[in-house]
């Protein structure tokens, strides 16, 4: 597989590159298992630096190919997965998000080691949320790509037995630092609420991390912002 580089001129009259893709993924995982790693290696560097500008047909036929040859991504093709696993994916069309989801669940059937690499990257996107929410409530365009990010992990829970615990450890390691944004905390908790509607079981502790998240936000915000809270709730 190989990257050929197209530049055009975007609405602005700026210059962009696209890159189409010539498949052949397959051959290039057996050339890099047989010590001949350049055209891997180049296709590695090219995902990582340049998948958003892989067009969705490309990017549906190389999520079709890696699904082909899912028994072969052992350990010696992680840094393939990796990259593939960065891809911000959940915005794209509805073809490629089925084939992102199928890939997620081939690959953590077929290598349930990557599992917890599959599910950091899907608890990390619930912070990758730019756009803005009007009194706490989220966009449409945001409920519709967080969906997709959960109807994944309910997939991944069916099918790998060790999921469950192994999500509810990362949701809390994955927890914002005190000093991010509000609105990472905001959608971050969104999410963590959404993943008890499918796992009533656990809401208890769910809910345990948020209000523990929650204090730890109250005793590190500023005493002005305190003053100003205590001053509208007295009005």
């Amino acid at each position: 597989m190989s990257f050929i580089g197209r530049t055009s001129l975007g609405p602005s009259g700026s210059k962009t590159v696209r890159f189409q893709i010539d498949f052949n993924l397959k051959a290039h995982l057996l050339e890099h298992a047989n010590q001949d790693s350049n055209k891997y290696e180049e296709l590695v560097r090219k995902i990582r630096d340049h998948g958003q500008e892989i067009r969705d047909e490309d990017l549906s036929q190389l999520l079709k190919e890696a699904r082909g040859c899912i028994s072969m991504l052992n350990g010696n093709f992680r840094l393939f997965v990796q990259v593939v696993l960065i891809l911000d994916w959940t915005h794209r069309s509805p073809e490629v998000v089925s084939e992102y989801q199928g890939f997620l669940l081939d690959l953590c059937a077929a290598h349930n080691y990557y599992t917890k690499h599959v599910i950091d990257q899907l608890i990390t996107s619930f912070k990758r949320d730019s756009s803005e929410w009007k009194d706490g409530v989220p966009t449409e365009e945001s409920v519709r790509r967080f969906q997709h990010i959960h109807d994944a992990i309910r997939q991944i829970l069916t099918i790998v037995p060790m999921s469950k615990d192994i999500l509810i450890s990362q949701v809390q390691s994955l927890f914002p630092y005190f000093k991010r944004s509000a609105h990472e905390h905001e959608t971050f908790i969104y999410n963590v609420l959404q993943i008890i509607q499918y796992l009533p079981g656990e809401r208890y502790g769910f809910l345990k991390m948020i209000i523990t998240q929650l204090i730890t936000l109250d005793v590190h915000s500023p005493r002005s912002a305190l003053e100003e809270r205590e001053a509208g709730g007295s009005m």
